[in-house]
């Protein structure tokens, strides 16, 4: 929680100097302005995400008979199109393959079932994310808040060449998060832009 609530800090610290510079408010004020709309959009996010998940994957649970006599039919279908005369096959091979397939179809649905039911009791059966959420946003709001006094005491209680070596190291750290970032968002719009024209 405190790694990830680090993460945050250095992406939304432009945000509060920005409305520091605009506004002329004090640190703290702006902080706690962008740790409240942070919070809300990210809160309405994993709201949203969860909700769907469940309710996809529970309707998928209902509808699974439904699409495994789907996939029989289909499998069926298939099957019954081939000629067995021209290519000399026994209907004894024929009967074997069909029953193979079936139960191919069987285990990849009782694989999908079994995967549902798993990601759904991992979703309502584990409190701990609640927690892990709260010390997250408290460790943000902190900080946030505090960003000038812990640099500061860093400056006072380690060597400045620590403090430098640190200090360079970060901004690194920070400007590859951004290239993953970066590089991240254009492939999941690349995705949605494909997505999009095949659906």
């Amino acid at each position: 929680p405190f790694l990830i609530a680090f993460i945050l800090s250095l992406m939304i610290e432009p945000i509060v100097k920005l409305i520091m510079k605009k506004t002329k408010l004090k640190r703290k004020t702006s902080s706690i302005i962008v740790f409240i709309i942070s919070f809300t959009i990210i809160i309405a996010l994993i709201v949203w995400g969860t909700t769907t998940i469940i309710t996809e994957a529970s309707k998928l649970l209902e509808n699974l008979n439904t699409y495994f006599d789907m996939a029989v039919n289909f499998v069926e279908t298939f099957i019954s199109k081939i000629d067995i005369s021209k290519w000399n096959i026994p209907e004894s091979v024929m009967s074997t393959i069909q029953n193979s397939a079936m139960e191919f179809v069987g285990v990849i649905i009782n694989f999908v079932k079994n995967w549902l039911t798993s990601v759904l009791s991992f979703l309502t059966s584990i409190p701990t994310i609640g927690i892990y959420t709260a010390i997250t946003f408290l460790a943000l709001y902190f900080i946030c808040v505090d960003r000038i006094y812990m640099l500061d005491q860093l400056e006072h209680h380690f060597p400045q060449q620590w403090v430098k070596t640190f200090a360079i190291h970060l901004r690194k750290l920070v400007k590859s998060l951004g290239g993953y970032l970066k590089a991240e968002l254009i492939l999941v719009l690349i995705s949605f832009i494909i997505s999009l024209i095949g659906l």
